[in-house]
């Protein structure tokens, strides 16, 4: 289990009145989560408590994990249908309630896909051929790895005692699948090295193994980022929640046409899906995360710059 980081050995500075010093921006994200500023340590100049720190003592509470607060029990009334959580379900509202610890920041944006959504049809029978049926989320996980390239630290993580930043050699992406118990979330590995056809394949084994509750814990571990694809069923923009051990995870909305402007001031329609996502924030700065969002809009808005990284 994560450990706490070691606690500073240096007085916090106060005030004429004992109280710590720390700016009004300061001030108010300590209580817009609740804390008392006493029980802060301050690490900033004379002492004084930053926001690091505060969002620090927030992801690592001395003690442990911090509980979220606990409804009163009350009793199924009358009528009322009780079932057990079980299975998937469990392990999904486990792993959210302590990913809700990590202070998230989110990033939406929208990509015109037309190119892709015409390459896709074009591949469509050589797919065939090859015994998959091929969907735009093959396309769309490869251009999210290919950015990963660039990016290599959207595909890293906080190591456990919060003292180092881990980068994976291999990008793993997990897919969230729904379920009858619940979602689920396998991850497909070292998509750097796969083609589309063997990540399609790769797709349609885990959903299949998903929907007869029979993944192995293989399936399950390493994942590096996550892919939801909300417009599956209907939606634009989320607000995703990490899974452990990653920094970034995108919900895809659904395409759909729709009148824009081209560079020359013309309206026209356009295939356009909507984008967004959620990344760990004491990892990664709002810049670096629409740098990467913009390499896979490049990416997805002309496919054919796709090809130098196929095999």
């Amino acid at each position: 289990p994560a450990q706490a980081p070691p606690i500073p050995t240096h007085k916090t500075a106060t005030d004429a009145r004992g109280r710590p010093l720390a700016t009004p921006a300061v001030r108010g994200l300590i209580k817009s989560h609740g804390l008392d500023i006493s029980a802060l340590v301050g690490t900033g100049r004379d002492g004084r408590v930053t926001k690091e720190d505060v969002l620090l003592h927030v992801a690592s509470p001395p003690g442990g994990a911090r509980e979220p607060p606990r409804a009163a029990p009350q009793e199924p009334a009358a009528g009322e249908r009780v079932e057990p959580v079980r299975g998937y379900m469990r392990t999904m509202i486990k792993t959210m309630q302590a990913q809700a610890q990590i202070p998230h920041m989110g990033l939406s944006d929208e990509y015109e896909v037309d190119e892709a959504v015409g390459l896709r049809a074009a591949l469509l029978p050589a797919a065939q051929r090859e015994g998959v049926k091929l969907s735009h989320m093959p396309l769309i996980v490869k251009a999210l790895s290919i950015a990963l390239l660039d990016h290599p630290e959207v595909n890293a993580r906080l190591s456990a005692d919060q003292s180092s930043v881990v980068y994976p050699s291999h990008h793993n992406v997990g897919i969230a699948i729904e379920t009858e118990r619940g979602l689920v979330v396998p991850n497909i590995k070292g998509v750097e090295g796969l083609t589309l056809v063997e990540i399609a394949k790769e797709m349609e084994r885990l959903v299949a193994l998903a929907r007869e509750q029979k993944l192995g814990g293989d399936d399950l571990k390493g994942g590096t980022v996550t892919v939801s694809n909300i417009g599956a069923i209907g939606g634009t923009y989320a607000s995703p929640i990490l899974m452990p051990n990653e920094s970034v995870i995108i919900a895809l909305g659904a395409i759909a046409k729709l009148p824009r402007y081209d560079e020359g001031g013309n309206l026209v329609p356009r295939m356009v899906m909507k984008v967004s996502y959620s990344a760990d924030h004491r990892l990664l700065q709002g810049s670096v995360l629409a740098r990467f969002s913009n390499r896979v809009k490049e990416l997805l808005q002309d496919p054919r710059l796709m090809l130098v990284h196929m095999r």
